[in-house]
This record gives C-alpha cells, sequence and structure tokens, in this order.
C-alpha cells in the first residue's frame, strides 16, 4: 500500500545505495579531520563496520544464494499449504533515528496503516503460544469480537471476509537500543460448519462400497 511504500523503501539496492551514501560522506568528513577526538575516533570505528556490513548485504542482494528468502533467489522447497510462495522482505534505514534517539524505543509502521484499515476497530490478540527459536506464535481468536454479521454465519460460496492482521516484532539492537517493526497482513477467509465426526464416518462408510466395486 501507499502508506508502507512512504516509509519503507522496497527496493534493496536503493535502499542500500542511500544508507552508503550517507555512510560515505559522514566518513569523509572525519577523514578530512587532522586530529580526532575520542568520541570521534569511536564513530568512525562504527562506521567503518557498518561499511563493511553493507557490503556483505549488497553481495546477498546481488547474488542471493539458493533458499535464503532473498528476492530474486531460487527457492526449490515446496510451499506448505496456505501459505505464500514468495516471503516479502523489508528494507528498513533506520540509522539516523538510532544517532538521534538512543534512549527511547523506535517504532517503525506504526501509522502505515493499509487501505480500508480502522484502527479504532482493531482488537488486541491474546498469546497462547510462542517460539523465540522459529520466530513465530500462536494467539486466539474469537470472530464473535467483533459484533460482524459476516463474521457470525456461514460465509456463501462466492463470498469472503477480509481481515487486517498487525503484528508488533520486538527487535534487539546493538549498545542496547530497542526497536518495533508494526507489520500488518491482509487475510482472506472463508467461514464454514466443520463436519462432524458422524458426518466423516458417514462418508467414509459410503465410500467402502466404491472401492469393493474397484477389485
Amino acid at each position: 500500500s501507499s502508506g508502507i511504500n512512504a516509509e519503507w523503501p522496497l527496493r534493496p539496492g536503493e535502499a542500500l545505495e542511500s544508507v552508503q551514501c550517507k555512510i560515505g560522506d559522514k566518513l569523509h568528513k572525519l577523514t578530512e579531520k587532522e586530529t580526532l577526538t575520542d568520541e570521534e575516533e569511536d564513530e568512525r570505528g562504527k562506521l567503518l563496520e557498518e561499511w563493511i556490513r553493507l557490503l556483505r548485504e549488497r553481495d546477498a542482494v546481488l547474488l542471493p544464494k539458493e533458499n535464503s528468502g532473498v528476492p530474486g533467489a531460487k527457492d526449490s522447497r515446496p510451499v506448505p499449504q496456505g501459505m505464500e510462495a514468495r516471503i516479502p522482505t523489508l528494507f528498513v534505514d533506520v540509522q539516523d533515528q538510532l544517532r538521534q534517539n538512543s534512549k527511547q524505543k523506535i517504532v517503525i509502521g506504526q501509522h502505515s496503516n493499509l487501505n480500508g484499515q480502522d484502527p479504532n476497530q482493531m482488537f488486541k490478540l491474546s498469546s497462547v503460544k510462542h517460539d523465540q527459536h522459529r520466530v513465530c506464535a500462536i494467539a486466539a481468536w474469537d470472530s464473535s469480537t467483533h459484533e460482524s454479521e459476516k463474521l457470525n454465519c456461514l460465509t456463501e460460496p462466492e463470498q469472503r471476509v477480509y481481515l487486517t492482521l498487525q503484528v508488533g516484532v520486538d527487535v534487539s539492537l546493538p549498545y542496547g537500543m530497542e526497536l518495533e517493526l508494526v507489520l500488518r497482513k491482509r487475510l482472506c477467509v472463508r467461514i464454514y460448519k466443520r463436519k462432524s465426526l458422524r458426518d466423516s464416518m458417514r462418508g467414509l462408510m459410503q465410500d467402502i462400497p466404491k472401492r469393493y466395486d474397484d477389485f
């Protein structure tokens, strides 16, 4: 959406080039000085480390490894049912914010609402289980909480219900800094009646004569 594009540069080449130019300008200004203070020496060391890291990121973008998840990389893994075939990658430039605000928590994407999303109609979900290793979580959701007619009845075959899922991801950064990424995703769902055990057994029993006829 336009909201996300305005805050998150989605083109890897442009994002890396922009950051490299900023770091290059700062390094050039420090290099022109005859003597540097201890703080400037420390800053130059951090800038050089950042420059090296960006070079590695550039190589990863231009020549991505297979199954790495980087845009353009070949993916030979089977796609699980219900999952998207491609994983979007977002490049977030927060260098200026990190230097200006080193104590308070930085929040990216807080106001980048999707088209049609109403922040006042969002409901907080209760976390049931989370796995830090796989970076995933399971939350409990009750469709009746929204008090929506579309969510409290069966969905017609030719209709679909669209929901917006919003997730806050806490990212740990060096030097004790905190960063939160607010991500949003549209979901297309259909409300249907789950088959009971009796219906499943009935379908199985109806299929048995057909199987014997095949012999």
